[in-house]
């Protein structure tokens, strides 16, 4: 019978080491607790005490590569029975990183954290309460027992939630709902309007359509917003690469179309120069292939870039969802499935870090000529619907991109206003701007 999480065993210590190593917020928490003696496994035992070390002299930053570094080093030293071991514990180190927590799992751990250091240093505890005993001590013995019981409590403090009858918060949680300044505008206005003013934090958004219709335009023109409304942006990019996307984003701040900055960047260099001085906020742009991101990967980066730089995320672009590589993946693994748990994954970062986040999916086939995207379009897993708190629908048929023209289609909004709104805009790929056109239809409502 498989282990389960819940049961303690080595699959929960493997969670907890994953969290200490990978997850610097809970790793924070849980430091001060962290001993080899609530470990089971022996080379967990050892990458505890590695870890230690590590953190002591070096703090957070890099720990797992630090520790990586230390047992290669004491290797190249070892021999027999030493050795063994720590290859042993190299390659369950190893197997760590390779194997990261999933969102489910780590919410798992999480809850049973506290009971499972209370049982462990329980488990110590008696052991020397024993030892007390029959050495005559027994007035060491009841402070033995309240020291492991306070080394339990207050890891991971769990929220009560809203206090329904403080009138004061109440009040502060309304004015930032409503406040302009805390929600994100997308230089849409129609949109906007709908959405109250703009995005919130802690909402996932994600923009569909077919192949070629312009998503990554979308996620560039929403950056970019972003960013003269004194956001800082990170930009994940899975698909093109840095460089690419770089020069989308001047294309845009500039106005200068993309190929005109490359063929004459001279020509153009005073405008480039002009946006770091209109620019008050920050953007990251991060790199990686197809299917080589988790979501573990992409908050190790944001913990890297608040740790190393100072730097806390605002709108957190992902281009694109369905690019992301699962946490886990075995032969009887179902895409829908996967792509299930990465939105999940998506929408737990938003939360964990306060900031919004926007990604795209790609459509089925049979959207691809549609002159209208419906949510049953989203390829692969309908639960990325379900998930996602707002969904927009890049439509146009082959006439409008001919012109220029693009309509967005709000198919889902839980920012609380109209759905199925239909906007009408002119989209310029050469400079990566979407506009909304001065005529609208009445009501902008799809048939």
């Amino acid at each position: 019978m498989p282990e389960k999480l819940s049961d303690y065993g080595t699959e929960f210590e493997a969670a907890v080491l994953k969290l200490a190593l990978f997850d610097e917020p809970i790793a924070r928490k849980i430091n001060r607790v962290l001993s080899p003696d609530l470990f089971k496994l022996e080379q967990h035992k050892l990458i505890v005490t590695e870890y230690i070390n590590a953190t002591k002299t070096a703090g957070f930053a890099g720990v797992y590569l630090r520790i990586h570094l230390s047992i290669k080093t004491a290797l190249s030293n070892a021999q027999g029975v030493k050795r063994n071991k720590l290859l042993l514990t190299l390659g369950q180190l190893t197997s760590l990183k390779r194997n990261p927590i999933t969102t489910q799992d780590r919410d798992t751990v999480l809850d049973k954290l506290q009971e499972f250091v209370k049982k462990q240093t329980m488990h110590t505890s008696l052991i020397t309460a024993i030892a007390h005993y029959e050495a005559g001590d027994i007035d060491l013995i009841a402070p033995e027992i309240a020291q492991a019981d306070k080394l339990s409590k207050g890891i991971v403090t769990p929220s009560p939630g809203i206090d329904y009858g403080d009138y004061t918060a109440k009040l502060k949680r309304y004015a930032r709902g409503v406040s302009l300044k805390a929600r994100t505008s997308t230089g849409i206005k129609l949109l906007d309007d709908t959405m109250l003013g703009g995005v919130e934090p802690q909402t996932l958004c994600i923009v569909i359509g077919p192949t070629g219709r312009g998503k990554t335009l979308a996620l560039v023109h929403l950056g970019a917003q972003a960013l003269v409304q004194a956001k800082n942006v990170v930009h994940i990019t899975l698909e093109l690469s840095a460089d690419i996307i770089e020069a989308r984003y001047d294309a845009h701040l500039t106005g200068v179309p993309i190929n005109a900055l490359r063929s004459d960047t001279k020509k153009h260099y005073a405008k480039l120069l002009s946006i770091s001085s209109r620019l008050t906020s920050k953007m990251y742009i991060k790199q990686w292939g197809s299917n080589e991101a988790s979501i573990s990967d992409v908050r190790s980066y944001l913990e890297m870039l608040k740790s190393a730089h100072g730097f806390n995320v605002d709108v957190l672009i992902v281009d694109y969802i369905d690019l992301l590589t699962p946490e886990k993946r075995s032969q009887q693994s179902e895409k829908r499935h996967e792509l299930a748990d990465l939105t999940r994954g998506l929408r737990q970062l938003a939360f964990d870090y306060d900031c919004i986040v926007w990604t795209a999916s790609q459509t089925n086939k049979q959207s691809f000529n549609a002159a209208r995207i419906r949510l049953g379009d989203v390829a692969e897993s309908i639960d990325k619907v379900r998930i996602a708190d707002v969904i927009i629908g890049l439509c146009a048929t082959e006439a409008e991109m001919a012109q220029k023209k693009m309509r967005l289609l709000l198919l889902k909004n839980r920012l609380g206003g109209k759905e199925n709104l239909e906007i009408y805009c002119a989209c310029d790929a050469e400079t990566q701007r979407i506009t909304q056109t001065q005529n609208q239809p009445a009501g902008g409502i799809t048939p």
